[in-house]
């Protein structure tokens, strides 16, 4: 098993989906996300030019096998 716990690009994904090591292992995509109201409770500023680089979107509005929000109470999480 490998774990890859900072994709960030589409070509990240892509490279374990369809390339070279696509026959090697079975890939199980997970997202954990919160929204910009949660982030911005927890500190986060939206900085124009860095949160809005393909770096830290190009993921955004993919489907994934697991999504888990991290933006709820933590009974909720745990469910």
């Amino acid at each position: 098993m490998v774990i890859i716990s900072d994709a960030r690009r589409p070509s990240d994904v892509e490279f374990f989906q369809q390339g070279a090591a696509a026959h090697r292992w079975q890939l199980l995509t997970v997202r954990i996300e919160a929204s910009a109201a949660v982030r911005e409770q927890r500190g986060w500023v939206y900085t124009p030019g860095v949160d809005d680089a393909e770096s830290e979107c190009g993921l955004d509005g993919r489907e994934w096998d697991v999504l888990v929000d991290n933006g709820t109470d933590l009974e909720r999480l745990d469910k």
